[in-house]
């Protein structure tokens, strides 16, 4: 099976997953397998690793976040740039219609 995701890509974030807020944009900054990566923790099989930027407006600091997370849980996580424009288009074809 071919994933959706790819090395490079900024992704959105459409279920709350740890720090990470819905609509929230994020980055792919690797991929492969997680078993070969010790910062992945207990996970296996093919992943992703993804960048959060948070920034910190009391000590005006930009904190950096990284997540290791299988194709199964970026799958249900997130969303690419395309998906999150045609549920945009869709949903203003849908105002348009209601109004």
């Amino acid at each position: 099976m071919e994933s959706k995701f790819d090395l490079g890509m900024d992704i959105i974030c459409v279920k709350q997953y740890q720090n990470i807020e819905p609509n929230t944009r994020c980055h792919i900054n690797g991929c492969g397998n997680l078993e070969n990566n010790s910062m992945a923790r207990g996970k296996s099989g093919y992943g992703y690793g993804i960048r959060h930027y948070v920034y910190d407006s009391i000590n005006k600091k930009i904190h950096e976040f990284e997540y290791f997370l299988t194709e199964k849980e970026i799958d249900e996580y997130f969303i690419t740039e395309e998906e999150a424009y045609q549920a945009h288009m869709r949903d203003q074809k849908i105002s348009q219609i209601i109004n």
